[in-house]
């Protein structure tokens, strides 16, 4: 979440905006249900939360510099993955 709000402010996003992205980003957990048994809750370090309509925004915001990256492979990128 650090990097991507770093890149936030490096796009000039305001820092109300940065600051209310931030709040978004932290303080969640998850659990998985499997044949109706739960897990135990888990903190969310990285990624951005499921099923809003701001993510994809934040996502694609993430990803825009890979193609910078010095890699002595092949870099490929698809919808939603690397």
């Amino acid at each position: 979440h650090e990097l991507l709000l770093y890149k936030l402010k490096y796009y000039n996003f305001s820092e109300n905006a940065i600051q209310l992205l931030a709040n978004y980003l932290t303080n969640r957990k998850f659990f998985v249900k499997i044949d109706g048994l739960l897990s135990d809750n888990a903190d969310i370090s990285c990624g951005v939360p499921q099923g809003s309509v701001i993510d994809p925004i934040l996502f694609l915001i993430f990803i825009n510099d890979f193609c910078f990256l010095k890699l002595k492979s092949e870099l490929c990128l698809f919808a939603d993955d690397t």
